[in-house]
């Protein structure tokens, strides 16, 4: 079974960089298996969601995803 998880996008323009790095780790650290099956997912496209948590969110699957 694969579980498709999205960050919310309600409170992604609030998150801190820091917030969302470790909801990124905790995520991939409770769900992802070796075998696959955890597709993160983000709506990106909201205008409020500052420039710096996008890095964040891009920084963070680059981290704990690959």
């Amino acid at each position: 079974m694969c579980v498709r998880l999205r960050l919310d996008p309600q409170v992604l323009p609030f998150c801190t960089a820091r917030d969302i790095r470790e909801t990124v780790r905790e995520v991939v650290e409770e769900l992802s298996l070796p075998e696959g099956g955890l597709w993160l997912d983000t709506n990106l496209c909201t205008a409020d969601v500052p420039l710096e948590n996008l890095e964040a969110i891009c920084e963070a699957y680059e981290e704990f995803c690959f």
